[in-house]
């Protein structure tokens, strides 16, 4: 009896600590996931900056001024060449879809939205058998 209580007893921490450990791994990427929403609507910008770099309260105020004007200018410059991105994916369809089958054509959509978005939209992912430290 007494060795199920300790089994029972480890089980639980065990169980707690995957709960605990999935709620805080989802509380911050739900954070970092708000951040970069709040960058790609030019809020916010700069602000990474400000924390790490320990200002006084009027350097930060003229610090925020310069952020803010150059926030927009930012955004503006990522959408032109998301723009530009996905015009330059089109071309190259235009040009290869002739040359493709049907099921060719279905199976090259993931790679033409892959082309159109921001390299930085989504991390490439490694193949199991890869090493990341050659």
């Amino acid at each position: 009896m007494q060795k199920l209580k300790v089994i029972l007893a480890v089980a639980g921490l065990l169980l707690i600590g995957f709960i605990g450990g999935f709620l805080t791994n989802r509380q911050l990427v739900q954070q970092r996931v708000h951040e970069l929403r709040q960058l790609g609507e030019g809020k916010g910008f700069g602000e990474r900056f400000l924390e790490r770099i320990e200002t006084e309260p009027e350097q930060e105020l003229h610090l925020r001024e310069i952020f803010e004007e150059y926030g927009p200018r930012f955004r503006e410059l990522n959408a032109s060449h998301r723009l530009e991105r996905t015009q330059l994916a089109d071309s190259l369809f235009q040009e290869v879809t002739p040359l493709l089958t049907e099921d060719q054509l279905q199976e090259s959509q993931r790679w033409r939205r892959m082309l159109s978005r921001s390299p930085h939209m989504k991390k490439k992912r490694r193949r199991p058998h890869e090493n990341p430290h050659k």
